[in-house]
């Protein structure tokens, strides 16, 4: 990994040391998907309570194609590629605050795929981000596991560059925004239905699987990051 223990700064729970987060005490998942060696990818959290991460093995680490670490994590579409993360409350966004953000750069435009889904990935009405439609991504939200209540883009992907994809809910509206920039803001009340308290990273509705290249996946509790036009893109997870 091209970054290591340094003297200074802020250090994850393996000693990496980690870029300034101001809302850090508030991050409940901070997945990077960095270099694991030989091709593999490491699904670490860098979060203030590290969850063990379950890898199915088939997205990988590649160098051909980066935004941050040398390379990024690629999602063939196809294979064992989800990322689960185990059950905890920690996960459970319930009817509170909560912000959700990642870096995206599409393979393919299909849909019938999402970057993340909050339950087991085996559940057609648990909260979906960066649902692939045509070249845009997209979002989801049920109260009720049997319908949407809300939905919305988050904006258009893209095959040749990443951005920066992000949700924040204040408890009365879910913004998104592309690159900083807001793209929707969509009313949205109540309870966030999930079927189980955990992520689902790469692999939704019961075998749905992304296409794309993503790095830096940040999940945040009881906090909304913006709730104006714009939002401030952060840099890396881990200091490089």
């Amino acid at each position: 990994m091209p970054f290591g223990v340094a003297s200074f700064g802020m250090f994850g729970p393996t000693g990496v040391r980690l870029n300034p987060d101001p809302n850090r005490a508030d991050a409940v998942l901070l997945l990077p998907l960095t270099d694991g060696g030989g091709g593999s990818l490491d699904v670490t959290d860098y979060s203030p309570t590290p969850k063990t991460m379950t890898d199915g093995g088939a997205a990988s680490w590649q160098t051909s194609v980066q935004k941050f670490y040398g390379g990024a994590a690629s999602f063939p579409g196809s294979g064992s590629q989800q990322i689960l993360a185990p059950v905890t409350t920690d996960l459970q966004l319930g009817a509170g605050s909560w912000s959700v953000m990642f870096f995206h750069r599409r393979i393919t435009a299909a849909g019938s795929s999402g970057v993340l889904q909050f339950g087991d990935g085996a559940d057609s009405y648990s909260m979906l981000v960066g649902y692939a439609d045509a070249g845009n991504l997209l979002f989801y939200v049920s109260t009720s596991g049997s319908g949407w209540a809300a939905s919305g883009s988050i904006g258009a992907s893209d095959d040749t560059a990443f951005h920066h994809f992000a949700l924040t809910y204040d408890g009365s509206n879910i913004r998104s925004y592309r690159d900083g920039s807001l793209v929707a803001t969509v009313a949205f009340s109540g309870t966030v239905y999930q079927n189980a308290n955990r992520v689902s990273v790469g692999h939704i509705q019961g075998g749905s699987k992304i296409n794309a290249y993503v790095a830096d996946i940040r999940i945040y509790k009881g906090v909304a990051l913006s709730t104006g036009s714009t939002l401030t893109v952060p840099d890396s997870i881990l200091a490089e």
